[in-house]
């Protein structure tokens, strides 16, 4: 709708004229529109705030339709178009609630009886419907109730909004109107325009409408919908999936996700009704065409999509597909590690900085600098999930992207979704990459320790041996760990120590009280728990305290940090797979728990 500017006048404005004149246009209107034309027509006139009937359709046109808040004030449809927070923490909202009085409502109901346009007169009507009750204590009229519900049909009818999803959501609320009223006319009249709907909206280009009668119809329990409209729908859908063909144009496969669109509603339509065959041939028809369009785009992109149909059919329960999909998913692997390419950073830090951080951890004796390197570069969690929150709020849109996780073949082994919705995932992910940025810090400490007092198997072990979770069954194997660092094989040594800082946390457990072991269900007997199981433990966190357990597992049992302990014991681990990076925190991990020292008993104990 076009918006006439207003002439500057000194008389004021017939605000009637103006709105026949508004509801005697033909073709679309745009609320926002409409509240915009009324609104500087009147401030053309006065700064003043409006006059009652002005200020009721101004208001009436600036409320949102589909509002999904819960509000004080607003209704379960209409709620503010604009919120916000003053300098004092005062929630600004527009239109404020407060200003919609029984004088308003009462002024709406009247317009809604008088107006000539669908569009004005729904929106008047479904505002009564909606707040009548919260601002004057009493449910609308069943004549306002009609005259909502007839000219939301109206709407769908005569196509008297631009876009379509605007349409749909007027016969999306009929339907609730209908319903709420239990009117199983109204309701039928109301089933009969989404599907009239459906039909004149059902165009090739539009994927995104071509299962909207499924949605409102057959996804709504109360619907009531009749056996020949469930066929009618599910034919549709049919047919629209049979019509689809995957071309190759310019290099490149026609969309995959069309298929999705119509076959998604089909296979949850036949899983309810237990039509294993049709459902089958549905997820089949579904899953051949991702499958098809994988052969001609990226292996990053492959690998995406293939994890998609994966989860498609698992979710179906067609493990047998999802197993072939799996061994896909192995041979992509290659193509999507050679896509990757390395981004690298340089800082340059002064030299004497470098030497004033190292002599902070060497200025006393070598048991001192150990123990200081070991607490020093304990991550904090809460500090990390502040930083989290302080990137996100400065760079939003990269956290906003899911993060996939990939290993060394290219397999995605963990998701990162959103800070809101994962926050810890994206801690780790942090902590992770902290590790790497800070390594270089760890390296000159060590240089510095080793250049006072000798970075060197013997003081390394000395401390370590000083706490109680390391049983002198298990010191000859450590020894032969450390050894290897020294010397430089980093592979033998990880492998060595790993495993010794699993028992290490079970010995702690086990002095403590706690259970190592758990039933086994595929036997009459027990195993032990996971390492991963034993950090989260009460009692580990109670020793090892929050930052250092969930730092355990950061290095040793997610897939969203280094994983080592479980990339390690499932022979994961290729030649080149432990860097120096990772065989210093292996080193670090044991002189954290070298800081646990036996308590000496008082007379008596």
């Amino acid at each position: 709708m076009a918006i006439e500017q207003p002439k500057k006048t000194s008389e004021q404005p017939n605000l009637h004229e103006i709105l026949k004149g508004i509801e005697g246009r033909k073709g679309f209107l745009d609320y926002h529109d409409i509240e915009t034309e009324i609104r500087q027509v009147w401030q053309k006139f006065s700064t003043e705030r409006p006059p009652f009937e002005w200020l009721s359709e101004i208001i009436a046109f600036q409320f949102m339709e589909e509002y999904r808040g819960n509000i004080e004030g607003y209704g379960d449809y209409f709620g503010p178009m604009m919120e916000a927070t003053s300098a004092d923490g005062t929630p600004i909202r527009a239109p404020d609630a407060k200003l919609v009085t029984a004088e308003m409502i009462a002024y709406w109901a009247e317009r809604a009886k008088s107006s000539q346009h669908p569009v004005m007169a729904a929106r008047y009507a479904g505002l009564v419907f909606d707040l009548s009750k919260i601002v004057t204590g009493k449910a609308a009229s069943f004549e306002i109730a009609e005259i909502y519900f007839n000219n939301l049909l109206k709407i769908s009818e005569d196509r008297l909004q631009e876009h379509e999803k605007d349409i749909v959501h007027k016969l999306e609320r009929a339907i609730h109107v209908a319903i709420s009223l239990k009117n199983e006319g109204w309701l039928a009249k109301a089933r009969q325009e989404t599907l009239a709907c459906q039909n004149r909206i059902n165009r090739d280009d539009a994927p995104g409408y071509w299962a909207i009668a499924h949605r409102l119809l057959i996804e709504n329990k109360k619907s009531q919908i009749t056996g020949e409209e469930e066929k009618q729908i599910i034919n549709g859908l049919e047919n629209r999936l049979s019509s689809l063909e995957l071309k190759i144009v310019d290099g490149q496969m026609a969309d995959p996700w069309n298929y999705e669109t119509a076959a998604e509603p089909l296979a949850n339509y036949y899983k309810r009704k237990n039509s294993k065959t049709d459902l089958e041939r549905i997820v089949t028809i579904w899953g051949n065409a991702f499958e098809k369009a994988i052969e001609t785009v990226s292996g990053m992109l492959a690998s995406s999509w293939l994890q998609h149909i994966h989860e498609i059919y698992i979710r179906y329960g067609f493990k047998d597909k999802a197993e072939w999909v799996a061994k896909k998913l192995h041979d992509v692997g290659e193509s999507v590690i050679e896509e990757l390419k390395p981004h690298s950073v340089e800082v340059q830090i002064p030299k004497e900085e470098i030497e004033k951080f190292v002599a902070a951890f060497t200025n006393a004796d070598i048991e001192r600098a150990l123990a200081r390197l070991a607490i020093h570069f304990i991550p904090d969690k809460k500090e990390t999930l502040e930083m989290v929150h302080k990137l996100a709020k400065e760079n939003p849109f990269s956290y906003l992207v899911t993060r996939q996780i990939m290993d060394s073949d290219g397999r995605v082994v963990a998701i990162v979704n959103s800070p809101d919705v994962d926050p810890e995932g994206h801690i780790i992910q942090q902590i992770t990459m902290e590790m790497g940025l800070r390594s270089v810090f760890f390296d000159d400490v060590a240089a510095g320790i080793d250049k006072k007092f000798g970075w060197n198997k013997e003081n390394l072990l000395n401390f370590i041996y000083k706490s109680p979770c390391f049983q002198d069954e298990r010191k000859g194997i450590i020894e032969k760990g450390i050894s290897a660092y020294i010397e430089g094989d980093y592979l033998v040594s990880a492998h060595l120590l790993i495993p010794q800082i699993e028992e290490a946390v079970r010995t702690i457990l086990e002095m403590f009280g706690g259970a190592v072991l758990e039933k086994n269900r595929q036997s009459e007997g027990f195993k032990y728990k996971t390492l991963d199981k034993l950090l989260r433990e009460e009692a580990i966190q109670h020793v090892l305290g929050d930052n250092l357990s969930f730092y355990l597992r950061v290095i040793l049992t997610d897939p969203r940090g280094l994983n080592l302990r479980n990339d390690v014991c499932h022979g994961l681990i290729k030649d080149n797979g432990i860097h120096r990076i990772h065989i210093n925190r292996i080193i670090h991990v044991l002189l954290c728990l070298g800081l646990l020292r036996p308590k000496e008993k008082r007379d008596g104990e």
